[in-house]
Order: C-alpha cells, then sequence, then structure tokens
C-alpha cells in the first residue's frame, strides 16, 4: 500500500477531515491533501515524521514498508 492510501486510511480510521488532520500536524491542507491523492508521491521527511506523530505510528508503519 502507498503512503497516500495509508493516510487516507488512518485519517478516516480516526475520524478526522483534511482540514483537521492538518491542524493536528502543523502541515497545510493542500499538502495532506495532495499526497493523499498521490500528487506528491514522496513527501518530505518532515511531513511522513508530523503525521507518524499524529497517528501515533512508526515512520515505517505509516510508508506502508514491511520487514521480513
Amino acid at each position: 500500500m502507498e503512503i497516500s492510501e495509508n493516510i487516507k486510511k488512518l485519517r478516516k480510521q480516526n475520524n478526522l477531515t483534511l482540514r483537521e488532520l492538518a491542524k493536528k500536524s502543523g502541515l497545510a491542507f493542500g499538502a495532506i491533501g495532495n499526497i493523499e491523492r498521490g500528487v506528491i508521491k514522496d513527501p518530505h521527511v518532515s511531513t511522513v515524521i508530523k503525521l507518524a506523530q499524529v497517528f501515533n505510528i512508526t515512520i515505517d508503519e505509516l510508508v506502508g514498508y514491511r520487514t521480513k
């Protein structure tokens, strides 16, 4: 699963709107929307960190990295 799908899934699981997620993360509303739609495919690491913190998960979990 791509980061865009993970963020959208986590946002919905946590009953957050794009605006609420933007406020909690300190990120721009448009940036989160662009990531969810796949316009931004490789968000900056600082963005990934902020989103992972909001969802209380690891960066690996957010980006969909799986270890064997």
